[in-house]
């Protein structure tokens, strides 16, 4: 007994992608985060520890990056990141991730704020943590 020679995957649970499609969503991303540039091509050959050609590549979708360079482009990117979730399949991990996100920012942001207008406020401190705003709660006590 052999196996069918038809092809060298399984089938996927909901249709495969296309490499196409792959290659476009991670380009896309790429260029989201770092822009279409010649920079962007040698940040992107940098992250992943690839030539500028096969960046340049990427960017242009023409080609997606293989397994390896693609994790150290998810290390190095949260579009692409956002993007790999999405094309797997896991849109509420990728949701999840995007709020974590926007809290991370707002934080940084509000501690900037605070920062720019010193400690003339009575009591000192940040009000919108003790308000429960970057922990996620939405009553204060």
């Amino acid at each position: 007994m052999s196996f069918p020679k038809a092809g060298k995957e399984f089938p996927r649970a909901g249709g495969r992608r296309s490499g196409r499609a792959v290659a476009m969503e991670i380009a896309g991303a790429l260029q989201r985060e770092l822009g279409n540039t010649h920079a962007a091509v040698k940040t992107a050959a940098q992250w992943a520890g690839a030539s500028e050609r096969a960046a340049k590549n990427w960017l242009a979708g023409r080609y997606a990056p293989s397994g390896e360079h693609l994790v150290s482009l998810v290390e190095q990117s949260e579009e692409v990141l956002f993007a790999f979730l999405v094309l797997a399949g896991r849109n509420e991990i990728a949701s999840a991730a995007a709020v974590a996100d926007v809290r991370e920012r707002l934080r940084r942001a509000l501690t900037a704020l605070d920062g720019a207008s010193g400690d003339d406020e009575e009591g000192g401190g940040n009000p919108h943590a003790d308000a429960g705003v970057l922990h996620g709660r939405d009553d204060p006590g």
